[in-house]
């Protein structure tokens, strides 16, 4: 499912997050992410999320490069995944439902196919 070869996240100004990462993820497995401070967990999230793009090497979800991915195809990509980070960014003010639901919303979803998403 997931699949990380000789994966390298270099950011302006020379910080290497990550350099030369290979593991494999298959279907129905389970990994837990751990490291210290500045070890590249979070960078290693944007990059299967496609907030980032690695400096080198290839990523593949189900078997599908993500260099491929063009900036039309980002949204129903990460429609398909879960991920929360250690600051979520949630609406203060609104229900936990409210949260889920508002990208859903956003993408069109009708109510009824949209509650049963969130629930």
């Amino acid at each position: 499912m997931i699949q990380f070869r000789q994966v390298s996240k270099r950011y302006p100004g020379g910080y290497q997050a990550l350099e030369c990462v290979n593991f494999t993820l298959g279907k129905g497995e389970m990994a837990f992410l751990t490291g210290c401070s500045g070890a590249g967990k979070s960078t290693l999230l944007k990059l299967i999320a496609l907030l980032d793009r690695p400096s080198g090497g290839d990523i593949l979800i189900n078997g599908t490069s993500l260099s491929r991915f063009k900036k039309n195809d980002v949204a129903a990509h990460r429609s398909r995944l879960g991920v929360t980070f250690q600051s979520p960014y949630l609406l203060q003010n609104r229900t936990v439902f409210y949260n889920v639901a508002l990208p859903l919303h956003i993408q069109g979803l009708s109510r009824s196919h949209l509650a049963k998403r969130v629930h």
